[in-house]
């Protein structure tokens, strides 16, 4: 019930739209796991397949894909019109539509009994830590841990909830309104801020996703309940592949084992090489497509797509020198960025014209910027975050409930920094987090 009234203070109406997917797939499961005779079994996943991405279709993807139908039936010289449905897309749809056809997937595949208790599914669904941004769950990590909910305060809890408002408040919150004013077409800035505004916001993004992330795991700590860690400090990855290891985690492994294993994976067989690079530019694109209805995600998933395939014959094992490692870890972060150009920008036209500007204002990069406007604390404080995830990969301070050693010294004098730079610098105007929209 918490969970449903949580969801409920944003918009009590959609609250049936988690609660029809639920009982749904309640049903479907259930009858999957009785059914003997696979024609039977595949209706029920179809079933469920059916609604729960038909839901999802029609409040995400209706206008766009109707725009487009008329903007090609236009060119075509057939005249048709499109109006266009000013739908409020549901909170967290896209996470927990994506969590719920998990679980019937692999009730169907056998992977997973189906449960019998409606409660304990409805809370899956409902769980109200990740229900809006995930980490996208899967059923058979969280079922089991609901049968043993209890309140529980512990310092590995406190280290994320406050690391998490550290990385939302301070870093991410003091760096959008530059990353608004370079991305802003209504604004003409200096060309070498589009450089910088690029970095900021895949500073932003990830300080942003990552912060809410922690909070989750935090809060379900506290409720007994251990989520999985959706980011790994995923700027510090050598290659495309590490980075999908390591960045929104929780959907990097869904759309690997539930698109790209679906699709054949990695083929051993004739034509090997192109059916793989096939599945994962398939899967790519899936994976943009999925973070909203506009042409830059699209692309956004499409050029990692390409990178993905176009790094796949260099990765063998080889001596990881420190300096070979470091250059690559700088070559697959500024892809990154420069991707992340298109994932911000409202439309292809407008990212073609940043990344243009970007060109154009490497030149310029030494001395040609206007420090009145750039974003000082934000940028200041993005160091220490990068620090702070030097130290987690380096596991200089692993947020465990151990209170012995150092390491718990050196926790502590970290939570108490990071709360006080909280209190000091961080932006308390409510500003929403990024993947809210997704």
């Amino acid at each position: 019930m918490a969970s449903y009234t949580f969801y409920a203070f944003w918009r009590f109406e959609y609250v049936f739209l988690l609660l029809s997917s639920t009982l749904l797939d309640y049903i479907c499961a259930r009858q999957i796991e009785r059914a003997t005779q696979s024609r039977i079994r595949k209706t029920y996943l179809f079933l469920s397949l059916f609604f729960n991405l038909g839901v999802l279709v029609f409040f995400k993807y209706a206008n766009f894909f109707g725009d487009n139908i008329v903007s090609l039936a236009n060119l075509l010289g057939v005249e048709v019109s499109w109006v266009t449905w000013h739908l409020v897309l549901p909170l967290g749809i896209s996470f927990y539509t994506f969590q719920t056809i998990s679980y019937t997937l692999d009730v169907y595949h056998r992977r997973l009994n189906a449960e019998k208790s409606i409660i304990n599914l409805a809370l899956y669904v409902s769980f109200f830590p990740q229900l809006i941004a995930g980490p996208i769950e899967r059923a058979c990590d969280l079922l089991p841990q609901f049968n043993q909910l209890k309140l529980r305060f512990s310092q590995e809890a406190i280290y994320w909830i406050t690391l998490g408002f550290f990385k939302k408040m301070v870093v991410a919150d003091n760096l959008a309104p530059f990353v608004e004013k370079v991305f802003n077409p209504e604004i003409r800035v200096e060309v070498v801020d589009y450089l910088w505004g690029m970095y900021a916001f895949a500073i932003q993004i990830y300080a942003d996703f990552s912060g809410y992330s922690d909070i989750a795991l935090g809060i379900a700590l506290l409720l007994g309940v251990r989520l999985h860690q959706n980011f790994r400090q995923p700027y510090f990855a050598s290659s495309f592949q590490e980075f999908w290891r390591r960045w929104h985690i929780s959907l990097s492994f869904w759309l690997r084992d539930y698109v790209y294993f679906a699709l054949g994976g990695s083929q051993s067989k004739r034509w090997a090489t192109l059916f793989t690079y096939r599945n994962l530019l398939i899967t790519m694109l899936v994976g943009g497509l999925w973070h909203g209805s506009n042409w830059t995600f699209v692309l956004w998933g499409a050029l990692h797509g390409a990178l993905l395939m176009a790094e796949r014959p260099w990765l063998r094992p080889t001596i990881q020198y420190p300096v070979l490692r470091f250059l690559k870890q700088c070559w697959v972060f500024h892809w990154v960025a420069l991707a992340f150009v298109i994932f911000r920008a409202q439309n292809v036209s407008q990212a073609i014209e940043i990344i243009r500007q970007i060109g154009e204002g490497i030149v310029q990069v030494v001395g040609a910027f206007d420090l009145e406007t750039f974003p000082k604390v934000g940028c200041f404080f993005a160091v220490v975050l990068v620090l702070l995830d030097w130290g987690q990969q380096k596991k200089w301070f692993i947020p465990t409930t151990s209170n012995n050693g150092w390491r718990y010294w050196v926790r502590f004098g970290i939570l108490t920094g990071l709360f006080w730079a909280i209190m000091l610098f961080g932006v308390f105007r409510g500003a929403q987090f990024i993947y809210f929209q997704f």
